[in-house]
Parts: C-alpha cells; structure tokens; sequence
C-alpha cells in the first residue's frame, strides 16, 4: 500500500447509506435543493434522473418515486437551485463530462458606427458556464482581422469590456449602436484561421482575400497592401512614424 503524501489532504466521502442514497455529497451537491419534502418529490425525480443520465451512479431502473419518498425529511444544506438554474448547469456538466472542454457559444457583435481604433465587428468564443470570453477575432473596416486569446494574446484589443463577463444578447442589444446575435462555430472557426493566419488580410474586390504573406505582424498585410493602406489610413501608422 503506497505512503501518504503528509502535503495532500485526504478527503473521506461517507458511504453510500442504502436507505437514503441521496444523500451521499456526490450526488446531494447536484441536485440543488435544501430538503426533501412532499412538495418537491417529482422535480427531485427528474433532476435524479438527469443526473443519472449523466454520471450514471445508480441502476436506471431503481430510480422511482418511491425511492424519492424514502428521503422526505432529509436536509441536505446545498442551497438551493431553480428548476432551470439546474438544468443550464446540468448541461454545462454534460457538455464537459462527454467532450472534456467547457461548452460554448459563439457571438457576432456588429458596432454600427465604430471609431477609428474600434473594430466595426467582433466576434467571441464564450465558455457558456462562466460567461468569460476564451478567444475574440476582430474585424475593422479597412479589412484587418485581428484576434486575442485569452484576454491578453494576440493582435487585437486587450481591453474589451465583455471579454470577462458575457452579459447576454438582451443586453447586448439593449445597447445603442450595436446589434448581438449567436452564431455557428464554423463561421467563427473560419474567421479565427484568417486573424491568426500569416497570410495578407487584404480583401480585394469581389470580397476575395490577398493570399501572400504579410509584412508586419503590428499590420497584418503583404507589402502592396501595405503601401495602399498607408495612402488610406495613415493614422493606423501614426505611431510608428
């Protein structure tokens, strides 16, 4: 039998009460209710048999009312949690136990008058659980696609106001200039390879990408490019004269 290690605590979980099973902190830590009273006996067997669905740790087939009302009585001092509130962070643990990754969703930001230094569209890759921002690729109008990762790597902005705490779509759209919706990874996945691309972000007419290598990392675009976007928009290279 190996040694105990003196610097890592040792956590004991009791064992499973047969009578109440519950109980056990492994399982009473999901389900979000303080109590077991007659009044929450089918939203209790619902959750059980979501949770179930998920971890698997009690035979599908003992999972009934009954054994529901065998736990009247019992407190279980895990807060509690509304019916929707459970099912949002039942899906987060699904989503995380099948995948191993948080789940996600991908938002599409339009500012319909951006200023100069403020990208015209963002687009966010946001871990649904936490609400914080894991990657963002911004788009401006005179073509550059940039990115972050991570709230401080990469090209783009590094001071975003919803990088750390996604507020929702209501809010987002509540807000005067901009318009918020959700969109399908793809979309985000294909806009993410072009800002972290090395190659030119120039778009040419017709909507076609300039596919040779950029110049500078600071202005992502092949040397024609360059020149033409010095010409049109001095001020981005304001602070490098």
């Amino acid at each position: 039998m190996p040694e105990k290690s003196e610097d890592v605590p040792v956590v004991v979980f009791p064992d499973v009460d047969p009578e109440l099973p519950l109980t056990h902190p492994a399982i009473a830590m999901h389900l979000g209710i303080a109590k077991f009273t007659e009044g929450n006996v089918s939203e209790v067997l619902r959750r059980v048999v979501r949770l179930n669905e998920v971890f698997g740790f009690y035979p599908s087939e003992a999972i009934t009312e009954g054994l529901v009302r065998r736990h009247i009585g019992q407190s279980l001092n895990w807060g509690l949690t509304q019916p929707e509130e459970f099912d949002e962070k039942i899906t987060d643990i699904e989503y995380e136990h099948r995948h191993g990754k948080p789940r996600v969703v991908f938002v599409h930001i339009r500012i319909e008058r951006p200023r100069p230094d403020q990208p015209c569209d963002i687009y966010q890759d946001i871990i649904q659980k936490s609400g914080e921002e894991s990657r963002r690729v911004e788009v401006y109008e005179d073509g550059r696609h940039l990115w972050v990762e991570g709230n401080d790597d990469g090209t783009g902005r590094t001071d975003w106001e919803e990088a750390y705490a996604f507020p929702g779509l209501v809010i987002l759209n509540a807000r005067h200039g901009q318009i918020a919706k959700f969109i399908d990874e793809s979309r985000f996945e294909k806009l993410w390879t072009r800002a972290t691309s090395l190659d030119c972000a120039w778009i040419r007419e017709g909507g076609h990408p300039c596919a040779r290598q950029r110049d500078e990392e600071a202005h992502p675009w092949c040397g024609e490019h360059m020149g033409i976007a010095r010409v049109l928009f001095p001020r981005l290279f304001e602070d490098a004269n």
